[in-house]
């Protein structure tokens, strides 16, 4: 294993982070009691992605993302049925970064902490 993956994730050490996501307005807690790390917040991102967009989620997407799971299901075949949290992003799955941005964090949640950061997600 690769050293620099338990390295804190930020300066100083927390035990929650929570990571806003400025597009679909979703929030990621990430926690643990001895620190969040790199490797905690990848999983992290990770893990709320691949889990599954219930209903009540897909209901609130513009019309455009409505089509996109449309033609999805009509081509794609899944173990899992359904859509899951990933196929909201339209293609923009890859890492670009985590920012701290209160400006951002007021308007999304209307309180800003040390701990309240912004994921940044692209296109490859």
């Amino acid at each position: 294993m690769i050293k620099e993956r338990f390295q804190p994730a930020t300066s100083p050490k927390v035990e929650e982070l929570h990571l806003l996501h400025a597009t679909t307005g979703w929030s990621i807690r990430i926690a643990n009691r001895l620190g969040v790390n790199i490797t905690d917040v990848l999983t992290g991102i990770f893990d709320f992605f691949a889990s599954p967009l219930y209903v009540d989620e897909l209901g609130k997407m513009h019309p455009r993302e409505q089509q996109y799971f449309e033609k999805r299901a009509q081509g794609f075949h899944d173990a899992f049925k359904g859509f899951r949290k990933s196929d909201a992003l339209l293609g923009m799955t890859y890492f670009d970064g985590i920012k701290y941005d209160p400006d951002l964090v007021m308007r999304q949640v209307n309180y800003v902490a040390t701990n309240v950061m912004v994921l940044s997600l692209a296109k490859c």
